[in-house]
């Protein structure tokens, strides 16, 4: 194994876990941290202390600098011996799987079991690629100190972060001043006092020049206004995150969805615009065509090609998908379409909404004969199986290649919350085998006890009750793609009720 890693993370061997900061490989970035913390520590105390007036400004550079140093150092030792990880898998006697095919499971971390390290965790726990564990309420992992930081040590580097805000501010003062004091005559309040004779200065407590003295406090000035800069952003940042009740994943995960949506959205929008202005162009052609050169067209030919040019023009240019270079077996999808398989497998549910709403055609399969609705389902996109099956009606029950249902494909994937919904909305296809194996959607949910307890149940003739989804709460209605007229709340514009009738003063009435 090598002792240092050069890459973005520390690659470790299979079926190894990182305990700490201090387990091998060492991360060149880490190094690089600790050679400047040591830099800047040994430069305080062995130059900048020892060459100011010794009583009282160097007896209290002296204790601000302790104050600061100590806890900071005590602060890094603890969080870099500290393993971050689940309990559950700090009680382990083995590592993690060391062969964990992607292709066999949607995510890593499935109903609060994670496949890699074969244990329950929390609702927070996130599994680390780089130090290959399940991190306790994961935050992020630090480069900087090669090891993951999560609720086990989020306080103690959130703590150090204010000491080294504090102490990389102080030094860069502190030698900012000692490097204007070697211009200064001594009757000057910050005149400096060499620490071996007038012209000899202590730097690591070796005799130096006036010239070396003032280079070695410009670059120890550079060097602290830089980590203040750097260290003073990362503390204001996770100031955001605290404020805010959020993680710094959750904060990325978050960024990257909402700038996957604005370029998918521009790019539909694209679509569009081009859809239109070759609109525009086809039609003004014609027109001017047709005025020097007019054309008998057949009506039948017309009447033939109808739905085609309109299912053309709703759904944007026509492309043909084929599944290998070796199979002839190939599909035509429009470029919509196209975008709409996309969205679904990302979860961009705003994307899908955007679809509907300018009715489009979501009677398509792509090369495998799968369905938007089992994409989704295969995904676990809860929202986006309701807002799909209150489109396209729970009765039409569709098919792949194979004979799988959107149910098949949620019990393979283990999303207990899509198999719930497609359950109460599909029942029929708890019945329905594939072609060849012959296999129910019972059959696929064998290596998970709770999917196979549910679509047990609901096989026997077991209802699902309205607490075991949320389908009646938040779905998406059908006012989701036609908005819906509110009703009046009984009151005129001038806040008196329409039913009131005024009384007339005097009390005659009127024959």
């Amino acid at each position: 194994m090598a002792l240092i890693s050069f890459g973005s993370t520390a690659d470790l061997a299979e079926g190894q876990r990182r305990k700490n900061g201090l387990s091998l490989p060492l991360h060149y970035i880490q190094l690089l941290g600790i050679i400047f913390m040591l830099f800047l520590i040994l430069m305080n105390y062995l130059t900048l202390c020892v060459n100011i007036p010794t009583h009282p400004w160097q007896w209290l550079s002296i204790v601000i600098s302790s104050v600061i140093i100590l806890p900071f150092l005590t602060m890094f030792i603890i969080i870099t011996c500290l393993d971050p990880a689940e309990d559950t898998v700090i009680n382990l006697n083995r590592g993690p799987k060391a062969n964990f095919d992607r292709r066999l499971h949607g995510h890593v971390i499935t109903n609060l079991y994670c496949n890699i390290c074969e244990v329950q965790v929390t609702s927070n726990a996130k599994h680390c690629s780089a130090c290959n564990k399940c991190v306790y309420s994961f935050d992020h992992h630090c480069i900087w100190l090669n090891t993951c930081v999560g609720g086990k040590n989020y306080r103690i580097f959130f703590s150090m972060l204010i000491f080294i805000v504090i102490g990389t501010l102080f030094t860069f003062i502190n030698s900012l001043l000692q490097f204007i004091g070697t211009f200064q005559d001594s009757s000057s309040a910050i005149s400096l006092k060499p620490f071996y004779s007038a012209d000899q200065y202590a730097i690591l407590m070796i005799p130096s020049s006036k010239i070396a003295f003032q280079v070695i406090s410009a670059v120890i000035a550079v060097i602290s206004l830089v980590a203040f800069g750097m260290t003073g952003y990362l503390f204001a940042f996770h100031i955001y995150l605290c404020y805010n009740h959020t993680t710094t994943y959750d904060f990325v995960v978050s960024r990257r969805h909402d700038r996957t949506v604005d370029q998918t959205l521009l790019q539909f929008n694209q679509i569009n615009r081009n859809k239109n202005s070759e609109l525009t162009d086809t039609t003004r052609q014609s027109s001017t065509f047709s005025k020097f050169f007019p054309l008998k067209r057949k009506n039948n030919r017309i009447a033939n090609s109808k739905d085609q040019e309109s299912n053309q023009t709703a759904n944007g240019k026509i492309f043909t998908v084929e599944e290998n270079s070796d199979t002839p077996r190939r599909i035509q999808m429009s470029q919509n379409q196209l975008l709409l398989f996309d969205a679904i497998e990302k979860g961009h549910t705003s994307i899908v909404l955007k679809l509907l709403r300018n009715q489009f055609n979501i009677n398509v399969k792509d090369i495998h004969g799968r369905t938007p609705l089992m994409i989704a389902a295969k995904n676990g996109r809860s929202d986006i199986v309701k807002i799909l099956l209150d489109y396209i009606g729970a009765a039409n029950i569709e098919t792949d290649i194979g004979g799988k249902t959107a149910l098949h494909y949620a019990a393979e994937n283990s999303e207990l919350s899509v198999v719930k919904i497609l359950s109460k909305h599909q029942s029929a296809s708890m019945a329905m085998t594939t072609t060849q194996t012959q296999l129910l959607p019972l059959d696929y949910a064998l290596g998970n006890q709770n999917i196979y307890a549910s679509l047990n149940k609901y096989s026997q003739g077991g209802q699902v009750s309205a607490g075991e989804t949320d389908d009646d709460d938040d779905a998406p209605k059908a006012g989701i793609y036609v908005k819906s007229k509110k009703k009046g709340s009984g009151k005129k514009k001038g806040g008196k009720k329409s039913g009131s009738k005024k009384k007339k003063k005097g009390g005659k009435k009127k024959k």
